[in-house]
């Protein structure tokens, strides 16, 4: 256990549970937005969230149906590289995440398929160039840059109980206490990561992206739920995206006393949910995202 999560945990009156915390803890590469100084201009394969994407001419902007995905995101995998300290992501190349983010579907249901993207080139980005949008796409997100570095996580939790820890009401808010703690001590800061615990509410979302992934509506009475039950602890985070107004704004107007807010085309998922793509763990080493699947969780 690092010296810092030590403090954190001893701040927090946990000692005594220490050691079966350290057992629940994963890394992740936390994501730190910045914007762009006036007149700015960031180079080709340079990781960011919004603008438009950096891709080689071979590869096409993905869409769903007639309907053509937002880009979210670009990864420069070499950024991440000294932060991976599992090894588990790739070493080079340019991941590119795409969301249908003015529908914003949840990623439940088996035939939501396609409503996200995740490409990953592998190449040399010296064929990449900026791809011209459709003419039918509804959003585009402002420039931001990133920063990255290297935070320990732990599991959110499952009332009382925290991976197989059974916590009395006392160590359930010193529990609380620690996470945010270790999250910086502010519950409002967007947390954008790779890797490690997902934030946020705790649900079955390993489960939910088996089942549905497998064409299987969750907890419909399908005889194939059973089956594919165990394969829910082949699925891993691969990106956790927040919903962050510093990136985009809603919409806020006052009418009759009232205050309106229009979310479409902010960077608010649902009611200021996360978006989480999560991974099979052999798909990962292999370098595979095509099965990537994504489930939005609302705040």
């Amino acid at each position: 256990m690092n010296k810092g999560l030590r403090h954190y945990i001893q701040e927090a009156g946990l000692t005594h549970l220490a050691d079966k915390l350290e057992t629940l803890v994963m890394p992740a590469i936390r994501i730190d937005i910045h914007s762009l100084d006036e007149g700015e201009i960031l180079p080709l394969g340079v990781s960011r969230f919004g603008g438009l994407p950096d891709l080689p001419p071979a590869i096409e902007w993905p869409i769903c149906g007639d309907v053509p995905l937002t880009f979210l995101a670009q990864f420069n995998m070499v950024d991440l590289r000294e932060y991976d300290v599992e090894g588990v992501l790739p070493a080079t190349g340019l991941l590119s995440i795409f969301y249908e983010a003015d529908e914003q579907p949840s990623g439940y249901f088996p035939w939501e398929r396609g409503n996200w993207r995740v490409i990953y080139y592998e190449g040399d980005l010296a064929h990449i160039h900026q791809t011209s949008p459709p003419s039918e796409l509804k959003i585009t997100f402002p420039i931001v840059k990133h920063s990255f570095s290297l935070e320990d996580t732990l599991p959110s939790n499952e009332g009382r109980h925290v991976g197989e820890i059974e916590l009395n009401d006392e160590e359930w808010d010193a529990y609380i206490e620690l996470k945010g703690s270790m999250r910086g001590g502010n519950h409002l800061t967007p947390i954008h990561q790779f890797l490690g615990h997902p934030e946020g509410p705790e649900t079955d979302m390993p489960l939910l992206c088996q089942l549905a992934s497998n064409g299987v509506w969750p907890y419909n009475g399908d005889p194939r739920e059973a089956e594919l039950r165990d394969g829910a602890n082949d699925w891993r985070l691969l990106l956790q995206i927040d919903t962050d107004i510093k990136i985009a704004l809603p919409k806020v107007w006052r009418e009759d006393n009232y205050i309106n807010l229009d979310t479409r085309g902010s960077w608010v998922w649902h009611d200021a949910g996360m978006l989480y793509f999560w991974i099979q763990k052999d798909a990962l080493q292999q370098k595979n995202f095509d099965n990537v699947w994504m489930q939005l969780v609302g705040g």
